[in-house]
């Protein structure tokens, strides 16, 4: 009698699809999933690099044309000479790159972040020690983690409205760059810039139910530029 009452329910458990009575099987789903899992991902980021290179070819001009536009002002007020290099670096060569796969994909990918931010410390830095003036390369570590953090406060807070790429970007490029300059260069920078991006936000027709997201990539970099333009590096 026990024996047919465990088969049975042994059966009807099998017929409601029940946990496998095995560890090894329970292990062998496991493994599965988590292979599913690991190949779903590389092919998103193999479609993310697809899509910017996409982006990149079809707006190369934009590209170009934004960053000959950045030299030019820039070399007016600042001629490339060697405590410059950093702020070339990120207004013209990284700069026009990440605002336009910005527009384009709303996107500023790690790809070219991650590998910028310490470049660009490292200019700071070799200038910084260079000139006799240590406290300038501490002044803008300090300012990249202040603006960092303040930004990844409003990623969280908004639930999505900014990006995580902003915080990176803020973080690792332009915060220290502003820090050069200057505490209040940092805080003309984010006024302005957030100013920008809100009054567009306002301007843009949308429909009601439609909640877009702004590319706040080119307002940060533009408010950088506009401040690098208007304050001489010292």
């Amino acid at each position: 009698m026990t024996s047919r009452t465990s088969m049975n329910t042994s059966g009807l458990r099998s017929r409601l699809g029940g946990a496998p009575r095995h560890p090894d099987q329970r292990n062998k789903g496991q493994g599965a999933l988590e292979e599913t899992s690991a190949n779903t991902e590389a092919a998103s980021r193999e479609v993310r690099c697809s899509d910017a290179l996409t982006a990149l070819k079809c707006r190369w001009p934009v590209v170009v044309v934004v960053a000959g536009v950045s030299a030019a002002l820039l070399g007016e007020r600042h001629p490339p000479r060697a405590e410059a290099a950093a702020y070339w670096f990120v207004l013209v060569v990284v700069g026009p790159i990440l605002c336009t796969l910005d527009v384009a994909l709303l996107r500023l990918p790690d790809a070219i972040v991650l590998p910028a931010a310490p470049s660009v410390l490292l200019l700071i830095a070799a200038s910084a020690f260079a000139h006799g003036n240590p406290a300038e390369a501490i002044r803008a570590l300090a300012a990249g983690t202040l603006s960092g953090a303040v930004l990844a406060g409003l990623a969280i807070l908004s639930r999505g409205g900014l990006g995580w790429g902003d915080v990176k970007v803020s973080a690792g490029l332009l915060g220290p760059l502003l820090g050069c300059a200057g505490w209040w260069a940092l805080a003309e920078a984010a006024l302005f810039g957030f100013a920008c991006a809100g009054v567009t936000g306002l301007l843009t027709p949308r429909r009601r139910a439609e909640i877009r997201r702004l590319p706040l990539g080119p307002f940060l970099f533009g408010a950088t530029l506009a401040v690098v333009l208007v304050n001489p590096l010292r």
